[in-house]
This record gives C-alpha cells, structure tokens and sequence, in this order.
C-alpha cells in the first residue's frame, strides 16, 4: 500500500485516542473504498495492541494484608 504517516507528534496521540466513529470519519472515510478498507484493518489492529497492555499489565498495588 506505501502510506506513510502524515500526522506525527501530539496529533498522532490525540487521533489515537478519539472514539472510532470520529477517528473514521476524520481520516479514513475521506479516502477511496479500497484503501479506506486497508486502513480501517490497519486501525483496528493498532487498537488491539494497546487492549493487549492494558491486559497483561500487572497489579503492582495490593495495599495491606489486614
């Protein structure tokens, strides 16, 4: 496909972070059908990654046995 990001900094942090309705109306449905497809794949695969740490992150913080 050859993208290439073209948001970088606080901006590539603040479009992770929108819900996906916005996310997808903002950057994905401008584009034709066959690459919106790629890149709704493409999304939906980083989004996976970030469920992923959150998932095994560990439970440092126990507090008192009593």
């Amino acid at each position: 496909m050859g993208l290439a990001p073209q948001i970088k900094g606080p901006k590539l942090l603040s479009a992770m972070r929108m819900k996906v309705d916005r996310f997808l109306r903002a950057f994905v449905s401008c584009h034709s059908e066959s690459i919106s497809k790629e890149m709704v794949e493409y999304y939906r695969n980083i989004k996976g990654l970030k469920r992923l740490a959150v998932a095994s992150k560990k439970n440092s913080h126990q507090g008192f046995a009593f």
